[in-house]
């Protein structure tokens, strides 16, 4: 069995009582199909980016559930009837990673620490340090425009007479 995560928009209009009969029905579906509820998120009233059947608002709930995913089509069949719910979807539920504590300063790493054999070691050199590095081009002062290689002067060619016609 997969673990699915489902966020409903509920209409705003329901009171604390419908909303709770609402969510025990799609809790209820999920059930029905196959599937265990794990945890449900209430995220409350908020305003909606566009109209969704006249409404602005909606009670946005997030609930977390395992179902195998050959279900999942028949959930969401279900669902669709139901005229509570203004927006469902329902994704894959991806865990976040937790962030990895920093190792303590105060605490040396087994890496830092040299062993004898790497202490006998020729040091390399490193590779950058070997090539030479090129000089950035100084700033031009504004207004000018950097010193150009004279232009070879010779006849123009015939017929031109070495200005643009516009």
């Amino acid at each position: 069995m997969s673990i699915y995560e489902i966020v409903v928009v509920v209409r705003p209009d329901l009171d604390e009582e419908a909303l709770n009969a609402v969510l025990e029905r799609v809790h209820q579906r999920i059930v029905e199909v196959g599937g265990e509820v794990t945890s449900t998120d209430r995220w409350g009233k908020r305003r909606i980016a566009y109209p969704i059947r006249k409404y602005r608002d909606g009670f946005y709930v997030m609930s977390v559930f395992s179902l195998a995913s050959d279900h999942v089509a028949r959930l969401r069949q279900t669902l669709e009837l139901n005229e509570d719910l203004l927006r469902f979807v329902v994704a894959t539920h991806r865990v976040a990673p937790k962030p990895v504590d920093a190792a303590p300063a105060a605490t040396p790493t087994p890496a830092a620490t040299p062993t004898p054999a790497a202490a006998s070691a020729p040091a390399a050199t490193p590779v950058a340090a070997a090539a030479p590095v090129a000089a950035a081009p100084a700033a031009q002062p504004v207004g000018q425009t950097p010193a150009a290689a004279p232009a070879a002067e010779g006849p123009a060619a015939p017929g031109s007479s070495g200005t643009a016609d516009v």
